[in-house]
């Protein structure tokens, strides 16, 4: 079940069941203003150059554009879209978890909790993350294998399902198989080819 259904089902009363509801919007509208609203907001502010509070109206005025009108005029159907962009939430994670994986692996055993904050935006070859080529290769073929092994697993279990034609892990555990296998490659990688992790620190052109 989800929170809303819980909320409705359990509630003991009509005021109760208001409240709870409430605080599920608050959840939501939380979750939007510090997760997905800045992610469109930067990147308005990267084309037009202009200040935060500008980009964040117009951001938002978009987003209202894009969804509201229609969610009014054809609120049946819009219950519709809902769904499909829970499934969408869904099956996009499964890129999620084995990037997080390798982000963790880098952040806490890699680099010991060390990063230089001004090198991360130094995209240039005299970087100190600048890798091969402006590429970890080690991170993305952790990446990759985490996704192949989602996959494998899902079709072990005969889990595999089709959205708009595209094939995609249907395990509910996706997220974490492809995490830890990301997790765990990266690591062994990492301790076995350092020069490639941790290029600013072994590599002989230092």
């Amino acid at each position: 079940y989800s929170p809303i259904d819980i909320i409705t089902k359990y509630s003991p009363s009509a005021a109760i069941a208001f409240f709870g509801l409430i605080f599920a919007f608050m959840a939501t509208a939380s979750t939007n203003l510090t997760g997905d609203v800045p992610a469109a907001t930067n990147a308005i502010i990267r084309i037009t150059r202009l200040g935060w509070v500008k980009s964040l109206t117009i951001a938002t005025i978009l987003a209202w554009l894009l969804i509201g009108p229609y969610s009014m005029v054809n609120w049946k159907q819009s219950l519709d879209v809902a769904d499909y962009l829970t499934n969408f939430n869904w099956y996009y994670s499964m890129w999620l978890g084995p990037i997080a994986g390798v982000m963790v692996v880098d952040f806490w055993l890699v680099r010991k909790k060390e990063y230089v904050l001004d090198e991360l935006y130094n995209i240039g070859p005299q970087g100190k993350y600048w890798y091969s080529g402006g590429i970890n290769w080690i991170g993305v073929g952790s990446f990759l294998a985490g996704i192949i092994g989602e996959y494998l697993i899902s079709g072990a279990r005969g889990t595999i399902q089709f959205y708009y034609g595209i094939p995609v892990p249907g395990e509910e555990l996706a997220w974490y198989y492809g995490f830890f296998i990301s997790l765990f490659l990266y690591w062994l990688l990492a301790l076995a080819f350092k020069v490639y992790a941790l290029p600013e620190k072994y590599s002989k052109k230092q």
